[in-house]
């Protein structure tokens, strides 16, 4: 199966923390950064997930905010810090890539905000990412 999710990072997972009806799952990126993912137990079960599984992490670009201070906080667990690879322009939105450790994160966002944040190609920027808009595939 093919997805149209820009995002797929291939990582380890290195944790699972199940509640009642949802869980939260530790994966390891070849970047060496633990992103982390809020799904329901029953995706767990049903993807037979458990420590140490090889799976993906998917992340539409559309999920994927960006910051140009490398600490900052917020609520979002997952904060990736990074350089920005390439921005490539539209009318409206704009697609930024950053490079983390390797990892190539895509995002897209608005002109405006391109502008309002200045950011170039080889900026430092964090991707801020929420857990519950990370999926899980195997």
């Amino acid at each position: 199966m093919q997805i149209s999710a820009r995002n797929q990072l291939l990582g380890i997972i290195q944790k699972i923390e199940i509640e009642k009806v949802s869980a939260t799952i530790y994966v390891k990126l070849k970047s060496g950064y633990v992103m982390t993912s809020v799904i329901t137990v029953g995706a767990i079960e049903n993807l037979g997930l458990k420590e140490n599984d090889e799976v993906i992490v998917i992340i539409k670009s559309n999920s994927i905010f960006f910051r140009k201070k490398e600490k900052i906080n917020i609520s979002a667990r997952n904060k990736l810090n990074g350089i920005i690879e390439s921005i490539h322009l539209g009318e409206i939105n704009a697609e930024v890539i950053l490079n983390v450790n390797g990892d190539l994160i895509a995002g897209v966002i608005t002109k405006n905000a391109i502008d309002e944040l200045g950011l170039k190609v080889t900026d430092k920027a964090t991707a801020i990412i929420k857990s519950s808009d990370v999926m899980i595939g195997k």
